[in-house]
């Protein structure tokens, strides 16, 4: 998959790096800078994000109901990593 993130792409990277399992949920509301000539106006970014918030909703419910909570370690437990 290919994206644009102005705040995700560190993490993204890092993550991948150390093998942490890791998962982004975005969603898109407007070009990235540059994309287009003009910038996206606030009134219709707050419209988006408004109108997304069903959507997210639901996503996180369905993606967190698919986590296997006997495959995560309790908090603090150290990885040997490989």
């Amino acid at each position: 998959m290919t994206a644009v993130s102005q705040t995700a792409g560190p993490e993204m990277t890092l993550c991948g790096e150390a093998g942490l399992p890791y998962g982004l949920l975005g969603y898109v509301t407007d070009y990235a800078n540059g994309v287009v000539d003009e910038a996206t106006p606030v009134a219709t970014l707050m419209r988006l994000l408004r109108e997304s918030g069903a959507t997210l909703a639901d996503t996180l419910v369905a993606a967190v109901g698919r986590i296997d909570l006997d495959a995560i370690p309790p908090v603090g437990t150290q990885i040997a990593w490989d």
